[in-house]
């Protein structure tokens, strides 16, 4: 989580943004949930949002960046964040090959402010930075818990043991 706060606050610092949020995919649950956030008026983390809901959730559906330009007139709003004085949003998924597996956002309230292809751009790159550091994340989740189901197993039957040295050994 270090690691994605430090992703989307540099984000938001060479973009120029007011803000930003970073969103990992729970596709088990079919749902984002906010993972950092920067310079948010309430802390977001831990929020969820169903795929299709909101930017975010819009852009993990589809898999390709949103450029908002007046985020209070856009209708795709999420109820959550009606009170934020966002108006220029861009936001780009995070994604391994073609699967989602989250997504960041940076926001100004400037409405003279836009953001711009170099913009959409260099989120993109942070959006792959941080997409590569969840997928580190996950497989070395699994790698653990496949070493200690073995490690289990061992313990537990250890006539598992000659049969892994006669498979090994094959």
């Amino acid at each position: 989580s270090r690691l994605l706060q430090s992703v989307l606050s540099r984000a938001v610092t060479l973009l120029g943004a007011a803000g930003g949020e970073l969103a990992t995919y729970d596709e088990s649950k079919g749902e984002l949930i906010i993972a950092a956030n920067h310079n948010m008026r309430e802390d977001s983390r831990g929020t969820h949002l169903k795929i299709g809901e909101g930017a975010m959730g819009l852009v993990v559906r589809t898999g390709e960046q949103l450029m908002i330009p007046d985020y209070q007139t856009w209708s795709g709003r999420a109820q959550q964040y009606a009170r934020i004085d966002a108006h220029a949003v861009v936001v780009a998924p995070l994604l391994i090959g073609h699967r989602a597996v989250g997504a960041i956002n940076v926001w100004h309230e400037d409405p003279a402010r836009a953001f711009g292809d170099a913009d959409c751009r260099l989120l993109n790159l942070f959006g792959q930075q941080a997409a590569v550091a969840l997928e580190n994340a996950r497989l070395f989740t699994a790698a653990r818990r496949q070493r200690q189901y073995f490690e289990d197993l061992v313990r537990n039957n250890p006539v598992a043991i000659v049969v892994l040295d006669v498979e090994h050994s094959i």
